[in-house]
């Protein structure tokens, strides 16, 4: 048996080294039992003496045991998620041996972040739900007292309610990184000395859009991108910024994106096909007025600075 794991050992290794040949951005590695357990996700493998195999709940080694406070400033349905969640967890994954064991910690765990356990949780029990209609949920921010009113009107309709945090932290703090626009999806506007211009949207970054207008302009591809059509069409002339794009908004939705993009035509010359999403006549008034509120504040800003300089 002793000469027989070594050997064993060795063929789990000639399997990953082939496994790992495969590709070369694909790699896998294994992992070897310490004191007789292993670690598979959330749950620890324990290997009994008779060579059985038990299971519990797996923590890594900094875990800190850190939920909700009891006392913070949730929806009681949140919190009490918190105890439900432990504990059904611990049914889950855990045999017989060491179900016990688990409960009174998630006890000693509950107790020590303000909650108020008298006893242990009962099994949880699985319940047939009727069958309703789903609804799109409505998201709030929870303020006790308001909100639980508001929740309970509309559970008259069905409609389920999802508290979030009235403010986080990581919303009062900046981020220390750059914002790079380029490097986001989003609508960008390319100009030409013709004084048209090409508005454009991508769900990839908008860089990476633009050196796919470059390629194909050298290829002289028409058909890949608009903007080395009209090259085609108008000619050497015509001078396009390839390198300097303007990003006219950042957004990772589509819909979003496109209505932006068809707004953004409509208020500029330009030269894009017209095979894309097009925004309705009855908008015309509204854009143009935006129109005329943007180059009037232009207008003010031209002359507050000439002053300044005067």
């Amino acid at each position: 048996m002793t000469g027989y794991l070594p050997c064993l050992l060795n063929l789990v290794k000639v399997c990953l080294a082939h496994l790992n040949n495969i590709h070369a951005k694909i790699n896998f590695t294994y992992e070897l039992e310490n004191e007789r357990t292993l670690p598979f996700l959330d749950v620890k493998i324990l290997v009994r003496a008779d060579g059985s195999l038990g299971h519990s709940v797996y923590r890594k080694s900094t875990h800190t045991d850190r939920y909700l406070q009891a006392d913070s400033h949730h929806h009681p349905r949140q919190l009490n998620s918190v105890v439900t969640s432990l504990t059904n967890r611990a049914y889950d994954l855990c045999d017989e041996e060491h179900l016990q064991e688990e409960l009174t910690h998630v006890m000693k765990v509950l107790r020590s972040n303000g909650y108020r356990i008298a006893k242990h949780k009962k099994k949880p029990t699985n319940r047939h739900r009727r069958c309703e209609v789903e609804r799109q949920p409505a998201f709030m921010p929870y303020v006790k007292g308001v909100t639980d009113k508001v929740a309970n009107i509309l559970h008259k309709y069905a409609i389920k309610t999802v508290f979030t945090p009235f403010r986080k932290v990581s919303q009062m703090l900046r981020s220390p990184k750059d914002s790079f626009p380029l490097e986001r999806p989003g609508v960008y506007k390319v100009d030409c000395s013709c004084g048209k211009s090409y508005i454009g949207q991508t769900k990839r970054t908008v860089a990476c859009r633009i050196s796919e207008h470059i390629r194909a302009v050298k290829n002289n591809d028409a058909q890949k991108s608009a903007i080395a059509q009209h090259i085609l069409e108008a000619g050497s002339n015509h001078w396009i910024e390839l390198h300097n794009p303007q990003v006219i908004s950042t957004e990772r939705h589509y819909i979003p994106r496109l209505v932006r993009e068809a707004i953004e035509i409509t208020k500029y010359k330009n030269f894009n096909r017209e095979d894309g999403f097009q925004l309705s006549r009855a908008w015309n008034p509204v854009v143009q007025l935006c129109k005329t509120r943007k180059s009037a504040k232009k207008e003010k800003s031209s002359r507050a600075d000439t002053v300044n300089e005067n």
